[in-house]
């Protein structure tokens, strides 16, 4: 009774936007906050006589843009702008100030990191019971760890240890730890959402198919190789922190996959080595001769690549099924580990050569006479099963029809989204040709070969860069859409012990003979 709350912060996302309007990283957040407070109460102070109401931030990487809402503009203004060009001198010294500070960065960078590291301790020192003579911390570590940390403990204090099992109940955090080929997928899992303790960790569940469907969509082993050679350099010759070395093995993987994809299709830099041969040295050659496999821009291939886009999310989708099956079967739901998965099995499975046959024709008839007795058995088992929570008979065959009609549309959502493996593989290659055709334009050799230099170098950087970002983003799409939703919930809380978090000073403790 009696506390009041500004309206203000009801209001936003309704009626109101929000004062300030920006993007960053969560290490900046804070400090932005922080920065946006004191633009603020600067201004309001020495503007106070215009009758300032609002003040709007908005940022991007380059500048800061501030919007002034006031009742009396020409206060800020003044007469002939000479106010305004007051503000401008300021803003020009404080840059010249900062732009002085130049020399003194690592002495900022190390006040930094020691103000944060004070700041952790205290935090830390908050959490703990202490008085003068005895300190009780009570924490988690994480078990491969225990035997060591209580060794060092009793070598170096007066100290008593007790380990013990933490309750059923108990919020226990997340330690993600996983061998080099599946450690890069954590970030990933972390955007999405840590695993809780019901749910198993999905980054090695999940690595092959992200490296394998990021070089089909990429596809292209110029690019591939590209990402194998920096993301090697990169980590050879920088000293990278634990985090960027994974994205750096991320990239690496995924450089190789696109190099086995590219090689398939026949791209390198799209169609250079034809172009190259045909303009250059009067050879006749196509993308289909180097290609291993297909070039998947010619004839009737698109057609095939779709149709082995969805046998790839057919695949990928059961392996979301199985990883729910073991799970329900672990713990001791035998019947819905059952009935939850095998009659999804039978009606994908069957239902996929007719669909694909109705579509490219060519399927032996066998494979569609099994096709279609597996589909009738999966949508009576599906109707047979999903009702079964109902009491009543009309509750069972009201929830068996429902159940699907969800099952059918939505498998077949998720089978169609896997449409876009084919998608951006054609994209990639179908802009990285053009590149190539733009540069051989001029009928003169010496023309064609110095315009083509240049055109390749700066289109298949522009390509590269756009391809890459696409790709990222619907590859992650297929693994929290996709495969997530078949087993995974998360909710889990991230492992944060206790240690030095710096940002640009590394702390490294001395062995010292006493």
């Amino acid at each position: 009774m009696g506390q009041k709350v500004n309206p203000h912060g009801l209001r936003v996302g309704v009626i109101k936007d929000w004062d300030s309007r920006w993007y960053a990283r969560e290490d900046k957040v804070g400090d932005l906050i922080v920065e946006d407070y004191n633009i603020r109460k600067y201004l309001k102070s020495t503007l106070y006589s215009a009758g300032i109401a609002k003040i709007e931030i908005e940022r991007d990487n380059a500048k800061v843009k501030i919007n002034i809402h006031c009742s009396r503009p020409g206060v800020i203004i003044g007469k002939g702008g000479t106010e305004i060009e007051k503000l401008r001198e300021q803003i020009k010294q404080s840059g010249e100030y900062i732009a002085s500070l130049g020399d003194r960065r690592s002495d900022i960078e190390f006040v930094r990191d020691y103000f944060s590291i004070r700041a952790d301790k205290y935090e830390a020192l908050g959490n703990l019971s202490a008085s003068e003579s005895v300190i009780v911390i009570d924490g988690y570590v994480a078990e491969k760890n225990v035997d060591k940390l209580v060794a060092k403990l009793e070598k170096k204090f007066t100290v008593a240890v007790s380990v013990t099992e933490p309750p059923e109940d108990a919020d226990i955090p997340v330690l993600l730890e996983n061998n080099r080929f599946n450690a890069p997928m954590e970030a990933i899992t972390e955007m999405y959402a840590l695993p809780s303790k019901d749910d198993p960790d999905p980054s090695p569940i999940m690595a092959f198919f992200y490296y394998f469907f990021f070089g089909l969509m990429l596809s292209d082993a110029g690019y591939g190789l590209l990402m194998v050679i920096f993301t090697t350099i990169a980590k050879k010759k920088f000293k990278l922190s634990d985090k960027m070395r994974k994205t750096m093995d991320l990239y690496f993987y995924c450089g190789i996959s696109t190099v086995f994809w590219g090689a398939m299709f026949g791209g390198w830099f799209g169609d250079i080595i034809p172009v190259i041969a045909n303009n250059f040295f009067g050879k006749s050659l196509t993308t289909a001769d180097i290609a291993i496999w297909m070039d998947p821009l010619s004839g009737n291939n698109p057609m095939t690549l779709l149709l082995f886009s969805f046998l790839f999310g057919i695949c990928h989708l059961f392996l979301g099924l199985t990883v729910r099956l073991v799970m329900l079967w672990k713990e001791g739901k035998k019947l819905d580990a059952l009935c939850d998965t095998v009659p999804i099995y039978l009606l994908v499975t069957g239902i996929a050569p007719i669909c694909a046959n109705m579509v490219a024709g060519g399927f032996p008839q066998t494979v569609l006479t099994v096709g279609k007795y597996l589909a009738i058995a999966g949508a009576a088992l599906v109707v047979l099963t999903s009702g079964r929570s109902s009491k009543k008979l009309l509750g069972k065959l009201g929830g068996g029809l429902y159940g699907l009609y969800n099952v059918g549309s939505g498998y077949l959502g998720d089978v169609l989204s896997y449409s876009r493996l084919l998608a951006l593989s054609l994209c990639t290659g179908v802009i990285a040709q053009v590149v190539n055709m733009l540069g051989t334009i001029p009928s003169n050799p010496v023309a064609k070969g110095i315009l083509l230099f240049f055109v390749f170098i700066f289109g298949h950087t522009v390509n590269i860069a756009i391809n890459m970002i696409g790709t990222y983003v619907h590859t992650n799409r297929l693994q929290y859409v996709e495969l997530y939703s078949k087993f995974y919930e998360g909710g889990g809380r991230a492992f944060a012990p206790f240690g030095t978090n710096t940002k640009y000073i590394s702390l490294k403790e001395e062995k010292v003979n006493e």
